[in-house]
């Protein structure tokens, strides 16, 4: 047998709330809410103009070059055969690349081609440094 605890004698025990919930705080609230929330919006709608002018008096004053734009970029302006010039410099490359030639005649300094320096390098080692004899 289940018996509703009741907090004063004589109370006939209830399945829901019985009272309403006062209505004149909840409208304060949602009221002054609605205030602040617009008085915070106003403010920082009159700081953003303020400061908006307060840079444009301090700035400094535009470059007179700035205005000035050429009216074609200087030449030359047009790469025509972009291909075809990848293709030339890339062939160069490999000539560069797989044949002998002078890099410095006047002060006998020559190329080699790639392979054979590799099978050199391969062959004799890097040179090292001579080793420093520490005191």
């Amino acid at each position: 047998m289940s018996r509703a605890v009741t907090d004063h004698p004589g109370h006939t025990p209830a399945s829901y709330e019985t009272r309403d919930l006062p209505s004149r705080p909840i409208v304060i609230t949602v009221v002054l809410g609605t205030v602040v929330t617009v008085a915070i919006f106003a403010l920082l709608y009159v700081f953003t103009v303020l400061l908006e002018q307060h840079v444009q008096r301090s700035a400094p004053p535009p470059n007179p070059l700035a205005g000035v734009v050429p009216k074609e970029p200087p030449a030359p302006r047009l790469q025509p055969a972009p291909i075809k010039d990848l293709l030339e410099l890339r062939a160069w490359e490999d000539d560069q690349l797989h044949q002998y030639g002078w890099v410095d005649k006047a002060n006998g300094i020559a190329r080699i081609p790639i392979d054979r320096a590799i099978e050199i390098l391969a062959s004799k080692g890097l040179p090292a440094r001579p080793e420093e004899r520490q005191p």
